[in-house]
């Protein structure tokens, strides 16, 4: 199955395929072979560990997932040159009380740049236009300033407090 890919104004936003995941867990240059991507280092970016990887290659065997798993997010730097930015996505396609959660991570050397506030902003205009979508939520850190104003900016309020502290949960409506 071909990929499903978004532009933003700076970005080209593509959603992973079981391929795609699979090419990322087995053979990391291959994955960015198949994205026409710098090969990177420092990829992928911080929150996206093994068990993150190996749960979106499970769950996208099913092709039903395609575009409400984790998307790569692409600058296109120029004609010959495109990098990978960040990495993030959905939790799923809505439940059956219509919520999804929406998660990312950016690579520490393009944070404070808008690359997170566009790409989230592109994925939720995709997936409000599902709807089923009636709620979305997201989850960061206490501490997480900039996450927070993040989505404070794209419509996201706090919900009540976790038992964790640590962690606030955010939530909007979805379609109308």
């Amino acid at each position: 199955m071909s990929a499903l890919r978004l532009r933003t104004e700076r970005l080209e936003l593509v959603a992973m395929t079981h391929a795609l995941a699979t090419a990322q867990i087995e053979d990391r240059m291959r994955f960015f072979r198949m994205l026409s991507v710098r090969p990177r280092a420092d990829w992928p970016p911080p929150l996206v560990d093994a068990k993150a990887l190996t749960y979106t290659q499970e769950r996208l065997a099913n092709a039903e997932q395609l575009g409400w798993q984790a998307w790569v997010w692409i600058d296109p730097i120029d004609a010959l040159v495109r990098e990978l930015v960040g990495y993030g996505g959905f939790n799923g396609p809505p439940d059956g009380a219509g919520e999804i959660e929406i998660g990312y991570s950016l690579l520490p050397h393009r944070e404070g740049q808008g690359y997170a506030s566009e790409a989230v902003a592109g994925l939720l205009g995709w997936a409000l236009k599902d709807p089923r979508v009636k709620r979305v939520i997201a989850y960061t850190m206490a501490d997480g300033w900039a996450s927070q104003r993040l989505l404070e900016r794209q419509g996201f309020v706090r919900a009540k407090q976790q038992n964790n502290a640590a962690v606030v949960l955010w939530e909007r409506g979805g379609a109308a």
